[in-house]
């Protein structure tokens, strides 16, 4: 064990020392959440690159705070975290990883309810996007989410949802900087059609976004591409309850898209630049089935749509399915497991297009030795293909992982 990974277990066990009683039970309207963790990963494919792979043991020590309000009417939170990442061999990598959130549900009356939630964080990405779309993105990252909801029940069987949701990215990366930018407005309606169709509910929605990528390049004299993207989806299914146990949900609509692609080139005479504009009308789907039992559940789930991808140079056409299963094995004891692949396309009038299949299987445990203290282990491999290009990426990382919090009433 490095020294640096020694001084960090050391502080692990120290801190498990000095607060390792359990805390009063939580009871109270607003509690106090600290937590540590220590989580070890191997990576065989560090940068997630075709060729000359990166072996590398990866140490990971993170911290936070989370403060909890629960009451009647109001559901309230606020959380902050930093993580350090140490590579054992490319310490060039090393990271802070640093973020912040807040949010708050309200209910108004009986039948408004009023949300409002905003991150921040700045992270290091190391071979490809969990969080957005899992292209494959190497850099310095800082991401602002911000979102409002209202949800108001028209009557006992009819309600209706609306959110407001900001997206901000900028990726730094060597000699190129990507930013990011997506505003989305989505309105779903949900009504009961039991009286017609038993356990049966109606699904209506309709989803606008707008989403901007600059890519700016410092190689050579340097060129800037942006990618504007306007996507409008509206939607019509159902959702049923065929027992206590199984259900399923359909949907289907219609999209439109309408992007505007410009690309400026930097020449000893001056700024080149091209431009050229498409639209595209196709159709978007999705369905899945949930099986739910006291000890386990399986979901299956399909889906088809248009959406942003960072790293993609603007908006893609995805085509996704997902299984996942988890279950108890023992009262402390529970494994999970997610097997899934997407298709991400989009045809460049001005840039390389893209084709890529993605597989990814992911089985994992967890182990409750207490109420405050767990661990957790799991094994993730993923598999690209370039349908572009006719190239294969594969990856695999190993990771064991042990986590404490606290929980206090703050009242």
């Amino acid at each position: 064990m490095n020294p640096c990974c020694r001084v960090l277990l050391a502080v692990f066990l120290a801190a498990e020392a000095v607060f390792g009683f359990r805390p009063p039970a939580a009871g109270g309207p607003t509690e106090l959440v600290p937590r540590i963790s220590l989580r070890e990963e191997y990576k065989d494919n560090l940068l997630f690159t075709k060729d000359n792979k990166k072996k590398d043991l990866l140490t990971i020590a993170s911290g936070g705070i989370r403060v909890e309000r629960k009451t009647e009417r109001l559901n309230a939170n606020a959380d902050a975290g930093v993580r350090q990442l140490m590579f054992n061999r490319y310490d060039e990598l090393d990271s802070m990883d640093k973020s912040v959130g807040a949010g708050l549900d309200y209910r108004v009356t009986e039948r408004l309810t009023l949300g409002a939630s905003g991150a921040w964080k700045a992270d290091s990405i190391r071979g490809y996007d969990e969080d957005i779309s899992g292209v494959s993105l190497n850099g310095d990252r800082e991401v602002l989410n911000l979102s409002l909801t209202g949800g108001y029940h028209f009557s006992e069987i009819g309600r209706a949802d609306l959110s407001l949701d900001m997206d901000r990215s900028e990726i730094q990366r060597s000699l190129e900087t990507e930013d990011l930018t997506q505003n989305q407005v989505r309105l779903e309606y949900a009504h009961n059609l039991s009286r017609f169709w038993n356990n049966t509910t109606g699904l209506l929605g309709l989803n606008y976004t707008r989403y901007a990528s600059e890519i700016m390049n410092q190689e050579g004299l340097g060129s800037l591409q942006e990618y504007d993207s306007d996507i409008w989806q509206f939607t019509v299914g159902f959702s049923k309850e065929l027992t206590e146990l199984l259900s399923f949900y359909v949907q289907t609509g219609v999209s439109y898209t309408e992007t505007l692609e410009t690309v400026t080139q930097n020449t000893f005479f001056g700024p080149l630049s091209s431009r050229s504009s498409a639209d595209s009308l196709g159709g978007v789907a999705a369905a899945g089935i949930t099986y739910k039992t006291l000890y386990y559940d399986a979901a299956l789930s399909f889906s088809h749509d248009v959406r942003g991808g960072s790293g993609s140079n603007g908006a893609v056409e995805r085509t996704f399915a997902a299984f996942d299963l988890s279950g108890r094995i023992t009262e402390d004891f529970r494994a999970t497991l997610n097997l899934s692949g997407s298709l991400s396309r989009n045809d460049r009038k001005t840039g390389e297009d893209l084709d890529e299949l993605t597989l990814t299987l992911q089985p994992g445990f967890r182990y409750e030795i207490s109420d405050d203290l767990y661990l957790a282990a799991g094994y993730r491999f993923i598999s690209r293909e370039n349908r572009q290009n006719d190239t294969l990426t594969e990856g695999s990382l190993v990771y064991f992982e042990v986590t404490r919090q606290f929980n206090y009433d703050i009242d």
